[in-house]
């Protein structure tokens, strides 16, 4: 490819759209930002056209006539590929040549105009263009508080289906766009944060039988609008009048929709007004400020007895009930015969969703979720990429299925899903947390801390990004600050001594030298094994802490047994953190504990 010309003129290096004057690189709707310096050093780069740059002339180009020492130039390097998802071990984008240089790995061309893209045979770059849509939480005007779940139901209905569109539009999740229904800044100031260039913004009016939606789209970048509309019907068009709103919205937008997608923005959750109803309403309790999950479960329920077909209602009830599957695995004791009948529930409520909609929303998630939990990982990874096809922005999937490829080692797959459901939830820390998460378990440790670190920012009272921070820190050498966030984790827990945590709080005290502290939590970890069952994953984990490695070996040799019949034990997390090495434990590569480790895997 030629040579980039101007440094302050977008260009495209790969697939990556750069825009100097904006500070940001952008791909298939995914926005980045980059500071001024680590811009500079991207076009000093692209300048080159995949020629070797030196460090030194870097410096000049960069930072001229002024004294920096070269990890300046460093810490940019580090940002950007941090930005383009990528590591030295994998130049993907910058490549770093020992002794010689820097250069571009990937192709570096001019940005054309838009209206010539496709004729010069650049879909990908198209498809960079893709439009990023945030949908706000509608304003509830009907003067009833009793009545806000119309407008929430109508707003996460209409998000709902035009996420659908995945390949031609990028709606930002409903989990991202919640916080905007109490304070709403200016239109301009949402989408800089939500990394949207396009805003819908609506309002419902429900007065007894009556209803009146009105709606229009905002061009972010103009604070503009482009298209509005209102639309008066009886409370029973309400579906009805969510499909004329999502088709109308699409039209809006000029995306071309194939017969299957116009079928799809058009078909109705259910036939059934009052099953409907119930739907809106149990959404709603479930995620209001103050949610009632147990009022929301019983109408949920009601929903699907009014609508024995309603494949959404399904799914959501599969849904709450892995949930709950989870917790019996994560510190609620449980009998074994409550935990199997949880099982049979999930299974059984998403199969039916499934058999009538093959991609209902939720139910191919939770399925995936029981399958891995099981062991039944080809199965499971089969269902999470239905569930991520039908609902990207969903963090339950996002996170589970982006560990499960990364502990099969589809390491390329694992972080796209975990950086799709990023770009799709923005502000949300548990996504910077998978990112993380998924970085740390197929070695990218610079990455980990990156994702993990802003996780941490957005959400410092989480314990699970403070531990998972801790296990990274100390992979990558940094013992102090393991031990620092481990006590930090501590702290978070309080009370609540989860076994999720105890076992890899050990393992970590354990790695930075802190062997009492290992000791203090493998006591615990005892005294609760007494009580309930913990699994042989924790007691193996536990072992390991205090340097039994015949005792690890033993409880291994019987969480391999549990694997091969596909049964579910208490440690299914320490047991996968073990096998991955996450806190980098060289005692974890010794031969007879590798092969024993490595029967730890589904099928």
């Amino acid at each position: 490819m030629g040579q980039a010309q101007a440094g302050s003129s977008d260009l495209w290096v790969g697939d990556w759209l750069v825009e100097p004057k904006l500070a940001r690189v952008s791909r298939a709707g995914e926005i980045q930002r980059v500071t001024p310096r680590a811009m500079a050093v991207l076009v000093c780069l692209a300048k080159a056209g995949g020629t070797v740059v030196s460090r030194n002339d870097i410096l000049d180009a960069v930072w001229p006539r002024m004294a920096v020492t070269p990890d300046a130039l460093s810490q940019c390097l580090v940002g950007l590929r941090r930005v383009f998802g990528r590591s030295p071990k994998e130049p993907g984008i910058i490549e770093t040549i020992p002794k010689m240089g820097v250069r571009l790995v990937a192709p570096v061309v001019q940005k054309k105009a838009s209206s010539s893209a496709q004729r010069d045979g650049e879909p990908a770059r198209a498809e960079a263009q893709r439009r990023s849509l945030a949908v706000l939480p509608f304003e509830n005007l009907s003067g009833d508080p009793s009545n806000a779940y119309v407008a929430a139901g109508m707003q996460e209905e209409i998000l709902t289906r035009l996420s659908r569109l995945a390949n031609r539009l990028r709606v930002i999740s409903r989990t991202s766009v919640l916080r905007y229904a109490t304070e709403r800044p200016s239109i301009r100031a949402i989408a800089q944060e939500l990394g949207a260039d396009i805003v819908l913004e609506g309002s419902v009016r429900s007065a007894r039988d009556k209803l009146r939606i009105d709606v229009r789209l905002v061009d972010a970048t103009t604070d503009s609008v482009v298209w509005s509309d209102s639309y008066d019907g009886q409370r029973d068009d309400v579906l009805s009048m969510q499909s004329a709103v999502s088709l109308d919205v699409a039209g809006a937008l000029r995306v071309e929709l194939s017969a299957a997608e116009k079928e799809s923005l058009d078909r109705a959750l259910t036939d059934s007004t009052r099953a409907y109803e119930l739907y809106a309403q149990a959404n709603y309790l479930y995620t209001s400020v103050s949610p009632n999950e147990a009022l929301a479960r019983r109408l949920m329920e009601s929903a699907v007895e009014a609508d024995p077909k309603f494949a959404a209602a399904l799914g959501w009830l599969a849904a709450t009930d892995v949930l709950g599957l989870f917790n019996t695995i994560q510190g609620d004791a449980v009998d074994p015969a409550a935990r199997e009948q949880l099982v049979q529930s999930v299974r059984d409520r998403a199969h039916r969703a499934l058999a009538i909609d093959p991609n209902a929303i939720y139910a191919n998630g939770a399925l995936a979720r029981v399958e891995f939990l099981h062991w039944r990982w080809t199965d499971a990874l089969r269902s999470f990429d239905r569930a991520l096809a039908t609902a990207p922005s969903d963090l339950h999937s996002v996170g589970s299925g982006g560990w499960l490829n990364a502990l099969v080692g589809r390491r390329e797959r694992a972080v796209r899903i975990a950086e799709d459901g990023l770009a799709l939830n923005p502000r949300i820390g548990e996504a910077h947390r998978w990112l993380g998460i998924v970085h740390g378990v197929v070695g990218d440790r610079e990455a980990a801390v990156a994702g993990l670190g802003k996780a941490h920012q957005i959400a410092p009272g989480d314990p699970f990004t403070a531990a998972w921070l801790a296990y990274v820190e100390i992979a990558r050498g940094n013992a102090s600050e393991g031990a620092r966030l481990l006590e930090r984790t501590e702290q978070l827990l309080g009370k609540s001594r989860s076994m999720i945590f105890l076992a890899e709080l050990a393992l970590g005290y354990s790695r930075v030298g802190r062997s009492a502290d290992a000791r203090r939590i493998n006591e615990e970890i005892r005294v609760i094994g007494e009580r309930r069952p913990i699994g042989a994953g924790s007691y193996a984990m536990a072992a390991a802490a205090l340097g039994d490695y015949e005792e690890m070996l033993r409880c291994l040799d019987i969480a391999a047994t549990k694997v091969r019949n596909h049964e579910v034990d208490e440690g299914f997390i320490a047991l996968n953190n073990l096998r991955m090495n996450i806190t980098a434990d060289p005692a974890l590569e010794q031969p007879r504990v590798r092969a024993a480790l490595d029967r730890i895997r589904g099928d």
